[in-house]
């Protein structure tokens, strides 16, 4: 009865112990791919102190995954991807901002162009 009881206590702790392992590296994963997917769109130089704070904010997600510490870094890898989801937008925006500037540019020299041609 008592190795019956024992035994029962064992795997009620080793049960306890395996509920949940941590984070999958999935949140972790997902904040890495957001960080390379906003350098890729230029937010370094279009972002950078936002870009800046994800990265640290990646390696200490890293630091605390390797810790054990796993409900802290999935939480730090949510801001991560969220961060670096945002410097990319940003970065986009201010792309699509010039590129549509530049077309605002052109299409002012080609009426000016027309209203010349209309003259003569």
């Amino acid at each position: 009865m008592r190795i019956g009881l024992w035994l029962a206590a064992a795997l009620l702790v080793l049960s306890a112990g395996c509920a949940k392992p941590g984070p999958s590296d999935q949140a972790i994963a997902r904040a890495d791919y957001a960080v390379k997917q906003a350098r890729e769109a230029g937010a370094d130089q279009g972002s950078g102190a936002l870009m800046r704070s994800a990265e640290e904010k990646l390696a200490r997600a890293r630091a605390l995954y390797a810790d054990k510490e796993y409900e802290e870094a999935e939480r730090l890898a949510s801001q991560v991807a969220v961060e670096a989801e945002l410097a990319d937008a940003i970065t986009r925006n201010k792309i699509a901002k010039s590129h549509l500037k530049d077309a605002e540019k052109v299409l002012e020299e080609l009426r000016e162009e027309a209203e010349r041609r209309r003259r003569f």
